[in-house]
């Protein structure tokens, strides 16, 4: 299907306003989230670190593109950096910039360049986020498509994906909202846990040690960390015994009945289809369309859609009762 870059943002801008797109809009904006795809399929043949790292890529889930789309000073549809998106998971902080090095060598060149960086770990974001986030541009019939590679540590992983879960449970919106976080009890929490994280990555845990009692001496953040205690990870996991490594999934997660589904096949179809289920799901039903080379990672890649926050609430509790 052709599309024009005028249209596309034209469609970006009904999606902002919250107006209904047509069945010509809705069929061209299927097509533009779709050709996506493609550069997973670029990027596994030039890069070969699953072994080593966990690596998964999704397509940026609808709900993400509206948030994106209206926040102030946001950008076309066209220019939305992170429709396609590919995280790395590595041990340390070295290995980020290593991993950064050997991405450029790997895909700069042959319709791929590096558009910029974005360095949340040297200059961490004001509500705590840390990572490094690299956007390239991949040529695909004369247009170029922007795709985002965010390369993080275990911890800064860990951190991101407990805010995640809160903000499922809790239907807040601290992940991506563009309201001021740090005005609210739960931001503040939260930058807080991220420096005791940064500080024990550093091994520097006297800092951590006091960071994290200093915390335990307000009921309110003592009162959102028993909260998240209290959230029981989803047990009931409907694996898909055929699956191969490097497959395409679609994950269906129920979080009121505490389930997960798994479809598999063709990439085309599981795009169509999950562009239908976006449409009609509910809210406590959320979707998520990617490719994992290694099914073992799945859960401690995306640990938030399992509702699994067992490491952070362990750690943090290490620290304060050491």
């Amino acid at each position: 299907m052709e599309y024009t870059i005028s249209k596309i943002n034209k469609i970006g801008v009904k999606i902002k306003e919250s107006i209904a797109l047509n069945s010509d809009e809705q069929e061209m904006f299927n097509y533009f989230r779709k050709i996506h795809e493609l550069i997973f399929e670029k990027f596994y043949k030039k890069v070969n670190l699953s072994d080593k790292y966990t690596i998964v890529t999704r397509l940026k889930r609808m709900e993400s593109i509206i948030n994106k789309l209206q926040r102030p000073n946001s950008s076309k549809l066209s220019r939305i950096d992170d429709i396609a998106g590919i995280r790395i998971i590595v041990n340390n902080f070295n290995e980020i910039y290593e991993v950064s090095e050997l991405l450029e060598k790997l895909l700069i060149g042959n319709n791929c360049q590096l558009k910029y960086n974005k360095d949340y770990i040297k200059s961490p974001k004001k509500d705590g986020y840390r990572s490094l986030h690299k956007i390239f541009t991949f040529n695909y019939e004369n247009k170029n498509l922007n795709f985002e590679i965010q390369i993080r540590t275990k911890l800064q992983h860990l951190w991101s994906t407990t805010v995640e879960i809160y903000d499922l449970i809790e239907y807040k919106n601290l992940k991506s909202g563009s309201f001021n976080k740090l005005k609210t009890w739960e931001g503040l929490f939260f930058k807080r846990c991220s420096k005791v994280m940064e500080n024990f990555e550093k091994e520097d845990f006297i800092s951590s040690k006091k960071l994290v009692n200093k915390i335990f001496t307000f009921k309110k953040y003592i009162k959102i960390f028993e909260r998240l205690k209290t959230i029981k990870s989803i047990k009931n996991i409907n694996l898909l015994k055929d699956y191969k490594d490097g497959d395409s999934l679609l994950l269906i997660i129920d979080i009121e009945k505490g389930s997960i589904n798994f479809l598999d096949g063709e990439p085309e179809n599981l795009v169509t289809y999950y562009n239908i289920l976006e449409q009609e799901s509910e809210k406590n039903i959320k979707l998520l369309l990617l490719t994992i080379k290694n099914i073992k990672k799945l859960q401690s890649a995306y640990s938030n859609y399992f509702l699994n926050n067992n490491e952070f609430i362990e750690l943090i509790d290490t620290i304060y009762n050491s």
